[in-house]
């Protein structure tokens, strides 16, 4: 179980940094680009983990994980900037600084309710979050990456409609499979979820390429 579950994540980190190159050539926008550099950190942040399900370090376990998440929230910020592209400056200004006084506010909780991360007997790996900061995390999440993903399907969706679909469902279980991740201890549910990320992960990487727009049957 631990070698799948160091895959999973030099899987997931490839997949993410894979995206990241590409979309933005795929879709050539503001909004692409912007999440795009999102995808950057988020593939930094998993690349991070990476190292700590390979290495399982016992002193510095807390602080790999927490660099990490620093890593995402960087990254969340700059998903927020793709999904207010659209919208007046003041309006994009005032959307950045509720962000980042909501992550303030997250850190400080966090401070005063420390996660634990560990590895269950089985290898898994786990945030070990407390129930409020990952509460939090979890509505973090969904605010900035739902937004943030329906604008740029929508300029994929003028490239092709496929692509769109597939890369809002992609992205849509990612979010659902690491909502369950910050919440679940169980085993076998994790295991289902992994595989269910990964999958999605990969189709992100061709939607991101526009691979479905090139197979699509008025083309051929």
């Amino acid at each position: 179980m631990s070698s799948q579950v160091i895959v999973f994540f030099a899987f997931v980190t490839l997949c993410v940094l894979a995206s990241a190159y590409l979309l933005p050539r795929f879709v050539p926008s503001s909004a692409a680009r912007r999440f795009a550099l999102g995808l950057w950190l988020v593939g930094i942040a998993f690349a991070i983990w990476s190292v700590v399900v390979i290495t399982k370090p016992v002193d510095t376990l807390g602080t790999f994980v927490t660099t990490g998440l620093i890593v995402m929230l960087g990254a969340l910020v700059l998903i927020v900037n793709a999904a207010t592209i659209h919208l007046s400056r003041s309006e994009q200004q005032l959307a950045l600084v509720l962000t980042v006084a909501y992550m303030v506010l997250l850190v400080v909780i966090r401070f005063f309710n420390p996660s634990q991360p560990f590895f269950s007997d089985n290898g898994l790996f786990y945030f070990g979050q407390q129930p409020v900061v990952g509460f939090m995390t979890i509505l973090m999440l969904g605010g900035t990456i739902v937004p943030a993903v329906l604008v740029v399907a929508r300029e994929i969706k003028d490239k092709d409609v496929l692509s769109s679909n597939v890369f809002i469902g992609a992205c849509m279980t990612e979010l659902i499979g690491g909502v369950l991740l910050l919440s679940s201890r169980d085993d076998n549910l994790l295991t289902l979820v992994g595989w269910a990320m990964g999958i999605a992960f990969a189709f992100l990487v061709l939607a991101s390429a526009g691979i479905f727009g090139r197979l699509s049957p008025r083309r051929l």
